[in-house]
Formats: structure tokens, sequence, C-alpha cells
């Protein structure tokens, strides 16, 4: 099986699903979502984020996920069993060429744009404070 690379400036693809089972929100669950007239049950925010940020760490390491500053903007719902497709491309002239923009387009749901990320980091890094004298 070929090894999946995720790259800046590379469209990657997923199916969304739960990161568990039984979402604890009835949003996340089939039937209330579809009574308010929603097609489906919702993908929690934080498995979409970490399929929005798979380029980004793979691409800028751990550090970067652990200093940078993150928006996250959920603008549609994505199902579980969508397809989706992450664009991730650098911000030209921001934050010393450390600015990123992810665009998560849900191929399902006619190519919408689902959600939108916007991740900058200083360069250097700030030292992390761990708060306990290391």
């Amino acid at each position: 099986m070929p090894k999946v690379l995720y790259r800046i400036g590379a469209p990657y693809y997923a199916v969304a699903r739960h990161p568990e089972d039984k979402p604890y929100n009835k949003m996340h669950e089939d039937g209330l979502p579809q009574k308010l007239g929603f097609r489906g049950a919702f993908v929690l925010g934080v498995a979409l984020y970490g399929y929005m940020t798979r380029a980004l760490v793979a691409s800028l390491g751990e550090a970067w996920l652990g200093r940078a500053a993150i928006e996250v903007k959920f603008l549609r719902p994505v199902c579980p069993g969508d397809r989706i497709r992450m664009e991730t491309a650098a911000v030209p002239g921001e934050a010393g060429g450390q600015a990123f923009d992810v665009t998560m387009y849900n191929e399902t749901a006619g190519n919408e744009i689902s959600a939108k990320l916007r991740s900058s980091a200083p360069n250097p890094f700030p030292e992390v404070d761990y708060g306990n004298g290391e």
C-alpha cells in the first residue's frame, strides 16, 4: 500500500468520520439533525480540524501545531461518510512565510466550502512556558 503524503499546496482527501462510535451531542447522531431539516448528523468539529491540519503538521511538525495561532470557521455541516477535500496554501506576504489557509470542500455536497482555517506561526517560534520551572 503506498504511503499517503500530506503536503502544503497539494490537495488531499478523506471520508469524514467521528473519532468515536457514539458522540455525546445529539446534533452528531442521526435523528435530530434530520428533524431540523439537515441531511444527516454532523461530524464533530474536532475531527474536521484534524483533517484540516494534516498537511501543516506533516510539513511543519508538531512544534508548529503547539505554537501556531489558528482560527477555524465551520460554515456548512459535514456528515459521516461525506468525501471531503482539503487544500492548503501559504498566504503570500504574511508572517514571514509562516501563514497558511486551509479550505475544506465537501465533494458529497456539491463541492460546497464546509470550513476554512487560517494559521500563522511566528518565526522563530517563541519558547514554551511550561509553568513548572522546566
